[in-house]
């Protein structure tokens, strides 16, 4: 996961997801990238026996680098914002998210074609959702090269500058 840590992000569903997961297999790693208020506060709720699979590594300058390991990015949040920049960063690098069915992230994520949407935000419902994808690697491919396309295609600079100004043109006439 890579968000600020604030009340809005759903940092406790993300962790209690990762400790299910660690319960029964130690061949995932999770990630939370980010800084804040509540980072102590998620810090001190991994245990030290946990710290092997749950890396609490704070806010990186290092971002790209840090896609480029990733299998999926998770993103949960509490309340609707709009497209997330780390979703279309995740996304850019042909990383799938899971994100929640919230605001603006049904605009670029499209369930079980680039990514998944929670529609129930849960630790048992996340922590479901991460496994379900990395046991299927083809899936998680076709996901990932999805994923990178929909940013190529509906998401570059170039192309969001173009597709306002032919609105602006059509408004103005």
């Amino acid at each position: 996961m890579v968000a600020s840590f604030w009340q809005n992000k759903d940092w406790q569903c993300y962790i209690d997801a990762a400790k299910k997961i660690i319960e029964s297999r130690q061949d995932i790693t999770f990630l939370a990238v980010g800084n804040g208020p509540q980072w102590e506060h998620y810090n001190r709720q991994v245990k030290d026996n946990e710290r092997e699979y749950i890396k609490m590594i704070g806010r990186r300058d290092d971002i790209d680098e840090i896609y480029q390991i990733c299998d999926l990015t998770v993103l949960t949040s509490t309340h609707g914002e709009g497209i997330s920049n780390s979703i279309m960063e995740s996304m850019a690098w042909g990383v799938p998210v899971i994100a929640t069915n919230k605001g603006g992230t049904p605009e670029i994520i499209e369930d079980d074609m680039n990514g998944k949407l929670i529609n129930e935000q849960t630790s048992d419902e996340v922590s479901r959702m991460i496994t379900s994808l990395i046991d299927a690697p083809i899936k998680l491919a076709q996901m990932g090269k999805n994923a990178a396309e929909t940013i190529q295609r509906e998401f570059l600079l170039q192309r969001m500058t173009d597709n306002y100004i032919k609105l602006y043109k059509e408004i103005c006439k």
